[in-house]
């Protein structure tokens, strides 16, 4: 198995968390800044074994997504 990568996406900063081979147990990887963010990713990927993003969809009390919505797609985009 491979682990999983938790992303806390922020405008200027962004978490990173990273589970164990069996995932079961997540930890916090790294905090950087945002605009580090892709290149970091690509390289902790070509030296880890990764199954798949989890990205963080951060919610309104009413249910609403948030201001950052439209950033969290883009990114999303350019992930993929």
């Amino acid at each position: 198995m491979a682990c999983l990568v938790g992303i806390d996406f922020g405008l200027k900063r962004t978490g990173l968390s990273c589970t164990d081979p069996n995932q079961l147990i997540a930890s916090g990887l790294t905090n950087l800044t945002t605009s580090e963010l892709l290149d970091f990713l690509q390289n902790y990927c070509q030296e880890q074994e990764v199954e798949a993003f989890v990205i963080g969809q951060p919610l309104q009390k009413e249910g609403n997504a948030s201001a950052i919505e439209v950033q969290i797609q883009q990114f999303i985009k350019e992930l993929e």
